[in-house]
């Protein structure tokens, strides 16, 4: 069973996606770096690596 984000009635993964594009598109994440860990992004996002 999937996760639903309150907010929006879509699935978190869903959710989590579009936050990072925003961020990468926002100029939050630089082009060559790195994304966050698995681990870390879990935590922020307070869900499981395996719906990161």
């Amino acid at each position: 069973m999937e996760k639903k984000n309150n907010t929006f009635g879509e699935p978190l993964y869903i959710t989590i996606a579009g936050s990072l594009r925003r961020k990468i598109m926002g100029g939050e994440f630089n082009p060559g770096n790195l994304l966050p860990s698995e681990n870390v992004l879990s935590t922020q996002y307070h869900t499981s690596r395996e719906t990161v």
